[in-house]
């Protein structure tokens, strides 16, 4: 039995991809754009982050206010240019689920998931450099009343609850 269902005709579904020729299929663009208009809550969920552009407009977001909610797998940490020390230095409550055996392999954000301007976005597409120069990858954004009511909450409650069941983000010393 799903969550929730979504009737067709209340929600606005936008389609993204790489490799595009033009910027209006750009998922990167789409993510920092959606991300632009949080006003309250973005709660986002991504199993690698090192696109930098992306980082800028979450951090872009936490310093206008809005309450940013981060989740990671642990082999995001394992990466050389990953965003995460960034978003902890500006003071954005990261947390990291998984280990050995378990993934968090969700590609997801939620900004404004309970409110009329709710926008939520997942598919394939890493917040990655890879994702954005290489791999071929798949992004939906979708807005709308049904949104609002169903797959946001839906979303922002499994972001939560893997928060929860998660751990504080902890970097690895740096060798100096």
């Amino acid at each position: 039995m799903p969550i929730f269902k979504l009737p067709v005709g209340r929600l606005n579904t936008f389609y993204y991809q790489t490799p595009h020729d033009t910027t209006d299929l750009d998922p990167a663009l789409a993510i920092i754009n959606a991300i632009s208009t949080a006003k309250d809550t973005l709660y986002f969920a991504t199993y690698s982050f090192t696109y930098k552009p992306i980082a800028d407009a979450v951090l872009a977001a936490h310093a206008r206010g809005v309450k940013v909610y981060g989740l990671i797998d642990g082999t995001a940490l394992k990466s050389k240019t990953t965003q995460i020390p960034a978003l902890l230095a500006a003071g954005i409550d990261m947390r990291v689920w998984g280990g050995t055996w378990q993934l968090m392999h969700d590609k997801v954000f939620v900004v404004d998931g309970v409110t009329k301007n709710a926008k939520c976005g997942l598919g394939s597409y890493n917040w990655t450099n890879q994702a954005q120069k290489v791999n071929v990858e798949v992004l939906l954004i979708c807005t709308g009343k049904q949104v609002a009511r169903g797959l946001g909450p839906a979303l922002q409650a499994q972001i939560t609850m893997m928060r929860e069941k998660g751990r504080p983000v902890v970097l690895p010393p740096t060798v100096g």
